[in-house]
């Protein structure tokens, strides 16, 4: 998170592909990692649609164990990276976070 830019990345990792996310005009972000589900770093579903407000887009991320990632901002841009990652992680989703050094 960059957070005098108000932007950010979240990546995935599922089979030998990387799938990034950029997030714009951050204005919120709200994540629990309570595990009701039991531990898991995988994701069960991501999708962007409005906010409650209905004047910014909202990415809610649900992870297998129960825990809800949700990013309000103005854009998500999705960018899709072939690569080959040795010893991979199956057809998993995996969640990362990347930070950005200033």
């Amino acid at each position: 998170m960059d957070w005098g830019d108000a932007s950010g990345d979240l990546w995935f990792l599922a089979g030998s592909s990387r799938i990034t996310i950029r997030a714009e005009g951050v204005l919120g972000l709200s994540c629990t990692r309570e595990a009701p589900w039991g531990p898991s770093v995988s994701v069960n579903s991501a999708a962007i649609g409005s906010a409650l407000d209905g004047k910014e887009r909202e990415l809610r991320i649900e992870m297998q164990s129960g825990g809800i990632l949700i990013v309000r901002g103005g854009k998500f841009v999705r960018t899709d990276h072939a690569q080959d990652f040795e010893g991979g992680q199956g057809n998993r989703t995996r969640m990362h976070r990347e930070d950005k050094d200033d």
